[in-house]
């Protein structure tokens, strides 16, 4: 049974989308709460990728985000909502 995921909304590279997708369809499968599965993307993508990055899972939630230019991806997984983004190497707003 294969997880499928959903793309609303994105700003990254082919490599990068498939690797946060992957880490996004394990937590999918394997943990148990939202909290669970975004604290484990975020550990997998600081590893894998260089972090910080900033991971929000669930079913219903609000934000305004900055990132990084090709660091960002809002996508759905069996109806729970992902967004995730860096802000490596960001600078303060004066």
């Amino acid at each position: 049974n294969q997880v499928k995921a959903e793309i609303k909304k994105k700003q990254v590279s082919g490599k990068l989308e498939k690797g946060i997708l992957n880490i996004a369809k394990h937590a999918a499968k394997h943990c148990k709460t939202d909290k669970e599965k975004a604290e484990y993307i975020k550990g997998e993508l600081d590893e894998e990728f260089g972090g910080p990055w900033n991971v929000i899972v669930g079913k219903k939630f609000g934000g305004v985000i900055t990132h990084i230019p090709d660091h960002f991806i809002y996508f759905n997984i069996k109806a729970v909502f992902h967004l995730i983004y860096s802000t490596r190497n960001m600078k303060g707003v004066v």
